[in-house]
């Protein structure tokens, strides 16, 4: 059964996802309890993005013997993942999350609190995001297990 583009584009979105929570995971250690949180958030879309990955390279998996709706079903969702997961790319570049910088000087680092906290709700507003697929990947992923 077709999926529309092939399960090398679904690797991509998982990778994308694991790129994205090293890189936040590398800043989290001082970063505000927002950041933390958006990071478990990134942690359990990539870890669910990986089993259906496996669920999808299984041709006796349930979700692939489902039909049409369900592979349409899996699309959507995976799409959907992506465009915010690139949301997210691009505000970690926006704010130059440079990880391999080294240690800031003391006057950088609370310039760039200044500038993170007038982006608090955007940082919401992605972690929403993560956590409405988180939602829609544990649906289809529950779904598989029956």
């Amino acid at each position: 059964m077709s999926f529309g583009f092939g399960i090398g584009d679904f690797i991509a979105i998982g990778q994308l996802a694991h790129s994205l929570y090293k890189d936040v995971y590398l800043i989290a250690r001082g970063a505000p309890e927002e950041i933390r949180v958006l990071m478990g958030e990134i942690a359990i879309l990539s870890q669910s993005i990986d089993l259906l990955i496996q669920e999808l390279e299984n041709p006796d998996s349930i979700l692939i013997r489902a039909g049409e709706t369900r592979v349409t079903m899996v699309n959507q969702v995976m799409m959907q993942a992506k465009g915010t997961l690139h949301e997210l790319e691009s505000f970690a570049k926006k704010h130059d999350f440079n990880v391999g910088a080294g240690e800031k000087p003391r006057y950088k680092r609370v310039w760039d609190k200044v500038k993170f906290a007038r982006e608090k709700s955007s940082v919401d507003a992605l972690r929403l995001k993560v956590q409405y697929h988180n939602g829609n990947m544990n649906l289809l992923l529950t779904s598989v297990a029956r």
